[in-house]
Order: structure tokens, then sequence, then C-alpha cells
């Protein structure tokens, strides 16, 4: 009887087992989901501000080329001939092995397109026609989080009803085998009593 419920005990801890490692599942999948970006090596220029782009950079004419994306973000590119100066040196470290990041170096947030070229403009007053930067628009589309702005949802609500419908079908699971040790117990019992009467009859006969 001991065998048989240390069996049954190990039976139920690997089921336990499985339904976590279920979960585990579940949950490294949200993770590498968020964690895709740096996984695959995306690089995140650094987030800096009109003055400092304009003190720093403008005014030492270190600027290759801008991209201004979606009319809203501008990527800064500083020529390379600056990657050893103090300032940009950390810009030009690539996120892995040796050589030079090139680039984006920096981006920064604008209001509108019109008041970014007006301070451009503004800035590069003194610049002769070759000196000053070439600025390109372009559209881009974050397919990554357009993917994960409803996949995401998908994963946590299929998540949940995977849960809701375990704990169900444990509870409904634990109520049935309770009934049907409960009606097994009786039956054991008398077939039990039946055994016993059958083997001391002959005994009872023999006297």
């Amino acid at each position: 009887m001991k065998r048989n419920n240390d069996f049954k005990s190990n039976i139920e801890g690997k089921k336990r087992e499985g339904k976590r490692l279920n979960w585990w599942w579940v949950y490294m999948v949200i993770l590498v989901l968020f964690l895709l970006p740096p996984i695959t090596g995306v690089y995140s220029p650094e987030k800096i501000t009109w003055q400092r782009f304009e003190k720093d950079m403008i005014s030492r004419k270190a600027v290759e080329k801008l991209t201004v994306i979606n009319n809203e973000n501008v990527e800064v590119y500083i020529k390379k001939e600056f990657a050893r100066d103090k300032l940009f040196k950390n810009a030009f470290k690539p996120p892995f092995g040796s050589g030079l990041n090139n680039g984006p170096h920096y981006t920064f947030i604008i209001g509108s397109v019109d008041s970014f070229e007006r301070k451009l403009d503004e800035a590069e007053k003194s610049f002769s026609v070759n000196e000053k930067i070439p600025v390109a628009y372009v559209k881009e589309t974050n397919w990554f989080g357009n993917i994960l702005s409803w996949l995401l949802p998908f994963i946590i609500i299929s998540g949940l009803v995977i849960f809701l419908m375990r704990r169900f079908g444990d509870t409904t699971g634990s109520a049935g085998g309770s009934a049907a040790r409960a009606a097994l117990i009786p039956a054991i019992q008398t077939r039990s009593a039946a055994s016993i009467s059958l083997s001391t009859t002959p005994a009872s006969n023999s006297r």
C-alpha cells in the first residue's frame, strides 16, 4: 500500500513539474520578445539636446550628415576624423568587437521640421556652401514594435486561458477522484468481509 502511495505521489509530482515547465516556456517567450533588440545587436545612439548638438558639434564642424526620421527624430553622424576626439570617442565604440561605429552616433527630438530647419540655418550662417550639413528625410516603420503590440496581449490572454482551464481541470479532477475513492472504499470493505467469511467457513465445518 505504501508503495502505491509513493508511486502515485511521484506521478502527481511529475505532472506538477510538467505544468510548471509549460509556464516557464510562456515566461521565456515574453522575456525573449522584450530582449530581442539587445540580443540582435540593435544599436541605440546617445540622446542629446539641440543645445549640445549646436555647441559641441555644429560649432566644431564635426557633423558629417543628419537624417530626420518620420519628422520627429534626428540622427547625427560624426565625421570619422573626430573618432579619437575625447568628446566623441565613446560614440565611435562599436556595440561588439573592434573597429569604428559607423553611426548614427547621436539622436535628438525635434518639435517640427520648420523649427529644426530654421535653427539649423541660423547655426550654419557662417558656413560656406560646401560646409553645410547634408540633411535627409526618411520614413520608417517600427515592425518589431507593431508586431509586439498585438502579439504580447495575445500571449498574455492565451496564458491566462490555459491557466484557468488547468485550474478548473485540477478542481474537477480532484473532486471526481474523491468521489471515486469514496465509492470504492465500501466495495473494498464488502470484498474483504466476503473473503474473510469464506476463509473461516471450512474451519468451522472441519470441527
